[in-house]
């Protein structure tokens, strides 16, 4: 449970202020994109605080939205015929509820539970750079689209360390979920019945070191989501990271089924790089990806600097570059630059 795990020694609240500006050298229209996205999150340790068995209560309310005129750089992708997100969280939903969940350790802290409204992806499949906010802004070094994790909605999952270098980790959440509207979500939920399921086999070096340096296969399934006209879908996903010395590589692979997918392949391979002694993050990453019913091969590369200016401010120029954009066979090359900003107060 990543967001619980990490946040047990952080301050009860925290704001971010996020900015991005994407622009492209695309001759379709828009080609350009700018959001902004403040966040406002904490964790209330109400229960055995100091203790392994800790209960807490996580949550997370965001305001994502475009800039002017300009669309969100989430949206910026697909319409330039990208199968994936050159931005996976700077939206324009407005008003979200990204988090209300209770985080429970048991058993001495070997499991721990989640329940209420959680993000699949904040402890499913994950690696040491999947943050969308202070490393890779492209989805599918953070994660892969062939994983099929709702939005963030009603949900559950439980992790358990078999020894210390084991862990299993199962769960269900709202396939139809919406963080915009979370009670209607919850009505549609029980209504309807349609889930995704997911559990994974994890193995680290260390416990203490997990988030670093891991290893982690994860199978998922989702229903058919009658409304909105979706098939039922499952897949695989692989996750590796490392960390050694001042560098994080990483290596994805993940294959999907239908399930409203937008690749039904892809692999992943990069490494960050931690310089000035951890303040600053430098990345880079390579990815292929099949999109369904293509027989174009779609190459992502993507580069970043996180520079460290100040205590409270964060800057990161960006690059992208893709190769055959799988959506747009009339396009060769799509060339993506941009810059982000994040302010802590």
């Amino acid at each position: 449970m990543e967001e619980g795990d990490r946040a047990a020694d952080r301050p009860l609240v925290r704001r971010r202020q996020q900015t991005q500006y994407l622009w492209t050298d695309s001759d379709k229209g828009p080609s350009d994109a700018a959001s902004n996205v403040f966040r406002f999150y904490g964790t209330w340790t109400t229960v055995g605080r100091g203790t392994p068995n800790d209960g807490a209560l996580i949550f997370k309310i965001e305001n994502r939205s475009a800039i002017g005129d300009f669309i969100s750089t989430q949206a910026l992708g697909p319409s330039l015929g990208y199968a994936g997100l050159f931005a996976s969280t700077y939206s324009d939903q407005g008003w979200v509820l990204t988090n209300f969940y209770w985080r429970q350790r048991f058993a001495g802290g070997r499991g721990a539970f989640v329940i209420g409204q959680v993000d699949v992806n904040d402890y499913g499949n994950v690696n040491a750079l999947a943050s969308p906010w202070n490393a890779f802004t492209n989805f599918e070094f953070q994660q892969q689209s062939t994983f099929q994790a709702p939005a963030q909605g009603l949900g559950a999952a439980v992790r358990w360390r078999i020894d210390d270098n084991w862990t299993i980790l199962g769960g269900v959440a709202d396939a139809n979920s919406d963080p915009s509207d979370p009670s209607e979500s919850a009505e549609t939920l029980f209504d309807t019945g349609e889930t995704f399921k997911h559990f994974g086999v994890g193995w680290s070096p260390a416990w203490s070191d997990r988030w670093n340096q891991l290893l982690q296969l994860t199978a998922w399934q989702v229903d058919e989501r009658t409304e909105a006209g979706i098939p039922s879908g499952r897949g695989l996903s692989f996750a590796a990271s490392a960390h050694t010395g001042a560098w994080l590589p990483f290596f994805r692979a993940g294959y999907a089924e239908d399930g409203g997918r937008q690749l039904d392949r892809s692999v992943s391979i990069g490494t960050g790089y931690e310089a000035r002694g951890g303040d600053d993050l430098a990345g880079i990453g390579l990815n292929w990806g099949r999109a369904p019913d293509r027989s174009r091969d779609q190459f992502t590369m993507e580069a970043f600097y996180r520079w460290g200016a100040t205590d409270f401010l964060e800057i990161t120029p960006q690059l992208q570059y893709v190769a055959n954009p799988a959506n747009d066979p009339g396009t060769d090359s799509v060339l993506v630059l941009g810059l982000r900003s994040r302010v802590v107060f």
